[in-house]
């Protein structure tokens, strides 16, 4: 009930509240209400997920931190620290929370600008992409998430540089960040509008490749870096067909709505946006034949709203965004109040 009621106040009040701000400052003030609360309900969270544990006792010293300091994230380990000598365990949700939701109000505020509707944008975050509710098991890798996807954003506004930073600093939370440094030569490729055949061809083939057994290349490629300890682990299992099934709803709604607005004139920044949704189109697919490459796509998920964000603006399809919304809504409804287990129940140090 908790998230219902989240979700129901971020929404009506980002729908009211039409922000014509042009300042990030600005904007920032305007959704206060929004960001206090996104804090609170990350912050003041209590056993959600599977991560809490852990991190509370780093967080209180009584969980050694040699596993993280191997992987040289030492901007976690400095948070860590600092919260170790204040002595409030609970203070690392508050934080890692408060830097998780500055770089979505970042995100936010990108979409805006390019003329998106914020609780278009809201809805979706909380509906399609798995962001939100993931963030509870993987606090550490959602710091790096949400500054990788704001990395992404303005990778298409040619700052590579930007980009570059951004993602460095990714990894200094979370180390597997690094992997996303190569994207910085897609450049101008991002500005191509590629033929939706070509893209039905290439998922195609990459549905073909789930099918096999594709271990061995990974632990090929993983043998070369920091994570070969990972070699011969449970991260090589496949997704079970529970698994798999969960997210094809979510895999044909996008594509749906890839195919329709394919179909019109595309501006340069939809085509950009299109593009960075591919990436995470094509990770999903690919991850269905591992439980490690869905790990990876966590990174990319909040990307694959676009293609449905960019219909929803479309008045030609209004009657179809009524059906999608009401798929996904009837989707979180199911996640969170009919059957709702693991980071779908949420518990508070409040009661």
């Amino acid at each position: 009930m908790a998230y219902l009621l989240l979700f129901s106040y971020v929404y009506i009040y980002s729908f009211l509240v039409q922000t014509k701000q042009k300042r990030y400052i600005e904007f920032l003030i305007a959704f206060i209400p929004v960001t206090v609360l996104l804090i609170m309900t990350l912050g003041l969270q209590k056993g959600v997920g599977t991560d809490y544990y852990t991190y509370y006792s780093l967080a209180e010293g009584s969980k050694g931190m040699g596993w993280i300091a191997g992987r040289s994230e030492v901007l976690f380990i400095w948070l860590v620290e600092l919260i170790i000598k204040i002595g409030k365990p609970q203070l690392l949700f508050v934080f890692v929370g408060s830097i998780q939701v500055v770089f979505l109000t970042l995100i936010a505020y990108e979409v805006k600008k390019i003329g998106y509707k914020m609780h278009d944008f809201f809805f979706l975050y909380f509906t399609l992409s798995l962001t939100f509710f993931n963030q509870f098991n993987g606090i550490r890798q959602y710091i790096a998430v949400y500054i990788v996807v704001y990395a992404f954003i303005k990778l298409i506004d040619k700052k590579k540089l930007l980009f570059g930073c951004l993602i460095i600093i990714a990894s200094l939370f979370h180390s597997s960040s690094i992997f996303f440094l190569p994207f910085i030569i897609l450049g101008k490729l991002l500005e191509k509008k590629i033929p939706i055949k070509l893209m039905i061809l290439i998922m195609g083939v990459l549905i073909i490749l789930t099918t096999l057994d594709i271990s061995k290349y990974i632990e090929l490629l993983l043998s070369y870096t920091s994570y070969k300890s990972y070699i011969g682990s449970n991260y090589f299992g496949r997704l079970s067909s529970q698994g798999i099934i969960t997210k094809l709803p979510k895999l044909m709604i996008v594509l749906f709505s890839t195919y329709l607005i394919n179909k019109k004139d595309l501006v340069k920044k939809e085509i950009q946006l299109i593009n960075l949704s591919y990436i995470g189109i094509f990770v999903l697919i690919m991850s269905f034949s591992s439980t490690l490459i869905w790990r990876f796509y966590q990174f990319v998920d909040l990307l694959i709203i676009f293609p449905v964000l960019i219909l929803f603006t479309d008045k030609r399809y209004k009657n179809i965004k009524v059906v999608i919304s009401l798929i996904l809504f009837i989707m979180l409804i199911i996640k969170i109040i009919i059957l709702p287990r693991g980071e779908y129940l949420y518990r508070t140090i409040l009661f």
